[in-house]
C-alpha cells in the first residue's frame, strides 16, 4: 500500500517548536488528551467541494495546554496524508489556529462527526490500496472512547459522508509528487478500479 508524506505550514511550524523544546508530548499527556474534556473540534468549511482538508480535535488537558491532533484529509482518493498530535500552551494553539484561518475558513463540527469522517476517510483509502500517514495511529488517540459506530454515539452524528468526485476515486497530483509517486498511485487504482473506474489529474 501507499504511504503519503505531506507538508503544512502551520503543521512545520509546530514542530519546530517542539524540536526546541517549547512544545512537550510526554506518555502522560497522551492519556491525559484521551479523556480530557473537549476544547472544540473543527473542519475545512470545503473540505468536499476542492477535495482536501483538515479536521482538528483539541482538549483541554490542564489549565494552560490544550493537546490536539491535526489531521490532513484527502476526501477525494488518498485518506489521510498528514497526521500529528502535539501539546501546546492555549496561546500557541489560538494561534495556531488563527493562522490557519488566514489562509482557509474552518466551521465546528460535533466530535462523534469529526472522528466518523476522519476514520471513514482512512477505510475509503484503505479500500483502494492506500495506508494513512504513518503518525495517524499516533494522532487518532485523541479520540479517547469517542465511538462513532455501532453503538448510541451513532446517533450524535447523523452526517453520511461520500468520497471520491462523481461516484469514483479522483487523484490530484500536487506539485510535490513526483511522475514515478504518481504513476504508483495511478497503477494502484487501475488495478483496483478498473481502467474507467477513477479519475486523475497528473502530470504523466
Amino acid at each position: 500500500m501507499e504511504r503519503i508524506h505531506d507538508k503544512d505550514t502551520g503543521d512545520r511550524a509546530l514542530k519546530a517548536k517542539k524540536s526546541r523544546g517549547r512544545v512537550m508530548t510526554t506518555a502522560k499527556q497522551f492519556i491525559l488528551a484521551s479523556s480530557a474534556p473537549i476544547h472544540e473540534c473543527l473542519v475545512s468549511d470545503n473540505i468536499f467541494d476542492v477535495g482536501i482538508g483538515h479536521v482538528i480535535m483539541s482538549r483541554r488537558v490542564a489549565e494552560d495546554s490544550i493537546g490536539f491532533s491535526i489531521f490532513l484529509l484527502d476526501v477525494f482518493c488518498l485518506g489521510v496524508t498528514n497526521a500529528f498530535f502535539i501539546v501546546a500552551s492555549k496561546a500557541d494553539y489560538d494561534r495556531n489556529i488563527a493562522m490557519r484561518n488566514q489562509r482557509q475558513q474552518y466551521i465546528d463540527i460535533r466530535p462523534n462527526c469529526a472522528v466518523k469522517l476522519v476514520e471513514d476517510a482512512v477505510f475509503y483509502s484503505e479500500d483502494l490500496g492506500f495506508l494513512p500517514h504513518k503518525d495517524y495511529h499516533i494522532a487518532k488517540e485523541i479520540f479517547g472512547d469517542i465511538n462513532p459506530f455501532g453503538d448510541v454515539n451513532t446517533k450524535d452524528c447523523p452526517a453520511e459522508y461520500k468520497f471520491g468526485k462523481g461516484g469514483k476515486p479522483f487523484f490530484v497530483a500536487r506539485p510535490s509528487d513526483t511522475p514515478g509517486r504518481c504513476k504508483r498511485i495511478i497503477d494502484t487504482l487501475r488495478i483496483k478500479c478498473g481502467e474507467d473506474g477513477y479519475n486523475f489529474e497528473a502530470p504523466l
